[in-house]
């Protein structure tokens, strides 16, 4: 990989990450780098389609994919084309970012024959600098030539030409500049040029509501569009004087006055806004008529891509305002970073593996969102805007609020204006995923709280996880996003398959030039924040050593707070590190089959342990000599994790999902049916304990979130994950099996995706008849029961058939069988127990 000059401007910072070559045994980095080597031979076969080298020296520009076969026919678009010529920068954007992470001079040469055409002309008598700027000069300027800005060798795309590009898209931008919009300001998105400098706004005077709806989008202004500040920004920190301190300063109002009229309270937003004064439209002030989400499923919807729009844009304004200390002072620079924060953290928490499990749109493992994020739940009573207004318009009469319901079509039904929720499976935008991913990473990258910047990194990793789920051969997976297959085939001529374009109730669209664009740009910029937070030291070969002998890594520098570590030799023989004190990496990062010899010490992890092998050779990290292991996060695929009797903490953060579910489903890989063998986390100390007594459910592993406050792990902080050797039976980790424990068993009794603390002793799909089982064997103490809790035990038993005796050393029960006849009854005065005891059920999870 080559790494390439940057600019001395601020782009350089805001558009991308210099690219990095780092080769990591992580499952996501293994991902990634397949993707680059896949995206290197799509994007060159798009660049040489003839469909797109028109005669005359023209090019024409792939937009998108669309059809239900193979996927394999661009949509191309003609940069001069105002109307349909805002997405053609970036196909060359993505031919730079090849160049620079491939260095091959084929790609640098097609960037340039694509990036060319793309720059300003009034009257488009230069065919080859034929574009009809819109208010898409933002889109149409940044991504081709900001990149060639970077990263060409040429001199007439790394100086002058860009720069003179970058100052007359930008004038012409400013030039939709209106100062009266919702009084403050801000560029008008749709609607020809005017007169701004008197700003002619239309007269709606002796028109209806429903008129005005008709022609809404003349004065409409749009979320998407405040990505084209960034031209605004650029051409100020290259040229800074009298003209561009203007360019600056209109930007800074109108991202003011987007996060105040897009951005909902709880994060969200909306797609558009439209400007109307009704009583007064001969004096038109610019005050906000409406707002909807045009490309969404309803006005009070969100629509993904608009949303990953917005955290992008905020984060870029607060990129180049963060060292101003006027909008430092006046709250600008706090109000645009807490924009950003607020919109990426509305896309996180709903997207569909972190919706409730009842959700329509929940998939596990799922972290690409619906095209809106309502269209299943419905447009919700409590999100207003910032003025506390709703804007229902189900009819779609103009008229918002309305006490009206009825049938919308493919919306389904709507009560009082509002559209309620479909309930049903919505279609996935991948453009939006890779959208917001890139965003994140941005966010990460420039957030002041490092912390802060590290969540966003990792909720945009497991973005990128998703996105690089590669297809089935039919392509039509539900969790199918990469346009290349299991056995390596191209699926269609894109990179992600999925795109949708806006809420439908299906979508004929298959990959979309922006969505490649961005996932290549987050592909980028994760690699790169990856070498530069989490540098790795990797021990040299498969033979014994001491964590702190420099002379066995690969730099003089053993691992620790700053630095990770990787054990990834290449060979197959097992071998040991021993600690010789407490010890830490940044990562852990194994290949190999490694045990690491504890010695009773801590070894603390500060961001995550990834396992990873193949197929054919599995990866295996084994932590022996007890003690307590600490990470911020658990990633193993076709790996073991052998904990013998380490307790492993997983430090995931208070406020985010837990990885409980993931962890549960990683143990019951390895218990692989009680023999403690299988892929995922096991313990070969468990496995010989269990041996030795002639009871393989004697012991097991156990694991429990700290946050929850049944469990006995409080000694942990809120927001971890405890995995560790326990009795089976022992729901709440204290060590013992005891009426406790068969309480959170019969809390979560016949619930599906229960887990340890739940009572799920075998890791079936639910709790049931046979953990109870379990636990009554490994009763620690029968004789400490009063005659009320042991009436309420064996009536539960005997609800199900059997009967328990207590064994005659006080340690456990015989589950006798019974008659099934044995009273159901009993079961209601175990229930009257639970009352009489005040037991508090609500808490258990």
């Amino acid at each position: 990989m080559s790494k390439r000059k940057r600019s001395s401007t601020a782009i350089a910072g805001a558009i991308l990450l210099a690219c990095a070559g780092v080769s990591r045994a992580q499952t996501l980095d293994q991902k990634i780098n397949n993707a680059w080597t896949f995206a290197a031979s799509q994007v060159l076969a798009t660049a040489n389609l003839s469909s797109l080298n028109a005669g005359g020296g023209d090019v024409l520009y792939p937009s998108s994919t669309t059809g239900t076969g193979g996927y394999a026919t661009w949509k191309t678009i003609n940069c001069t084309n105002q109307s349909s010529g805002w997405d053609s920068s970036f196909f060359p954007g993505q031919l730079w970012l090849l160049y620079n992470h491939t260095g091959n001079a084929t790609f640098q040469t097609d960037a340039e024959k694509f990036t060319n055409p793309l720059q300003y002309s009034l009257n488009g008598s230069d065919p080859d600098k034929g574009i009809q700027l819109n208010e898409d000069a933002g889109f149409q300027t940044v991504c081709a030539w900001g990149n060639g800005l970077l990263y060409s060798t040429d001199s007439v795309f790394n100086g002058s030409a860009a720069v003179s590009t970058f100052l007359n898209n930008a004038s012409y931008l400013n030039s939709r500049f209106l100062p009266e919009a919702n009084g403050t300001g801000m560029i008008r998105s749709l609607g020809v040029v005017g007169n701004y400098s008197t700003v002619a706004w239309p007269q709606y005077a002796g028109f209806s509501d429903s008129q005005i709806l008709s022609m809404h989008i003349n004065d409409a202004s749009v979320i998407d569009h405040s990505m084209g500040l960034q031209c605004l920004f650029e051409a100020h920190a290259m040229q800074p004087n009298a003209t561009t301190d203007v360019y600056y300063q209109n930007a800074i109002t109108d991202a003011v006055t987007s996060a105040h009229i897009f951005v909902r309270n709880d994060g969200s937003s909306y797609h558009a806004v439209w400007y109307y004064d009704p009583t007064a439209p001969a004096n038109f002030a610019g005050t906000v008529w409406g707002k909807g989400t045009e490309q969404g499923y309803a006005n009070e919807g969100t629509w993904s891509r608009g949303q990953a729009w917005g955290t992008y844009a905020f984060s870029n304004d607060y990129f180049y305002t963060r060292n101003d200390p006027a909008q430092i002072n006046n709250g600008n620079v706090s109000l645009f970073l807490n924009t950003a924060q607020n919109m990426a953290n509305y896309f996180w928490n709903n997207l569909p593996a972190n919706l409730p499990h009842t959700s329509a749109d929940y998939v596990a493992g799922d972290y690409v969102p619906p095209t809106d994020f309502r269209a299943d739940a419905g447009e919700q009573n409590t999100t207003t805007d910032q003025n506390g207004k709703t804007y229902y318009d189900a009819n779609g009469n103009g008229v918002f609020n309305e006490n009206v319901s009825g049938s919308g079509g493919s919306k389904g039904n709507y009560v009082n204006d509002r559209f309620v929720g479909l309930g049903t499976y919505t279609p996935r935008d991948s453009a939006a995923a890779a959208i917001e991913a890139a965003a994140m990473l941005q966010l990460a990258q420039y957030e002041p709280d490092h912390t802060l910047g590290l969540q966003y990194y990792n909720e945009a990793g497991d973005i990128l996880g998703s996105l690089l789920t590669e297809s089935s051969t039919s392509g039509n997976g539900q969790t199918d996003y990469f346009g290349e297959n299991t056995s390596s085939h191209a699926i269609g001529a894109g990179l992600l398959l999925k795109f949708s374009l806006q809420w439908s109730a299906s979508s004929s669209y298959a990959s979309a030039v922006y969505g490649d664009y961005y996932l290549l740009q987050a592909m980028n910029d994760y690699q790169t924040l990856e070498a530069q937070w989490f540098p790795n030291v990797s021990w040299n070969t498969a033979v014994a050593g001491n964590w702190v002998d420099t002379s066995k890594w690969s730099s003089p520098s053993a691992p620790g707070t700053t630095l990770g570590a990787t054990f990834n030799t290449g060979s197959t023989t097992p071998f040991t590190v021993t600690l010789s004190g407490p010890s830490s990496a940044q990562t852990l990062s194994v290949g190999d089959n490694v045990t690491i010899q504890k010695a009773g010490n801590n070894l603390n992890i500060g961001n995550a342990i990834y396992i990873a092998g193949t197929p054919t050779q599995l990866a295996k990290l084994t932590l022996a000599g007890g003690g307590v292991t600490t990470a911020g996060s658990l990633n193993i695929a076709n790996g073991q994790l052998d904990i013998t009797d380490n307790t492993v903490v997983i430090n995931y953060g208070t406020g985010n999902p837990s990885p409980a579910g993931s962890i549960g489903a990683s143990i019951a890989g390895g218990y692989n049916g009680g023999t403690w063998s299988g892929v995922g986390i096991d313990s070969s100390k468990v496995a010989s304990v269990n041996a030795a007594h002639g009871n393989p459910h004697l012991y097991a592993v156990g694991y429990a979130d700290a946050s929850d406050p049944a469990v006995a792990v409080d000694h942990f902080a809120a927001g971890t994950v405890v995995i560790e050797p326990a009795i089976v039976g022992d729901a709440n980790l204290d060590g013992k099996v005891n009426f406790t424990d068969f309480q959170l068993l019969a809390a979560s009794f016949n619930q599906p995706n229960t887990s340890w603390d739940q009572g799920n002793f075998n890791y079936g799909s639910s709790t049931n008849f046979t953990d109870f089982q379990l636990l009554a064997a490994n009763f620690n103490d029968s004789t400490t029961l009063d005659n009320a809790e042991m009436d309420a035990m064996n009536n539960f038993a005997q609800g199900y058939g059997d009967s328990l005796t207590p064994n005659a050393d006080g340690n456990g029960f015989t589950v006798v069988p019974e008659p099934a006849a044995a009273s159901i009854m009993l079961l209601a005065a175990y229930a009257a127990l639970m009352g009489r005891r005040k037991i508090n059920l609500g808490f258990f999870r």
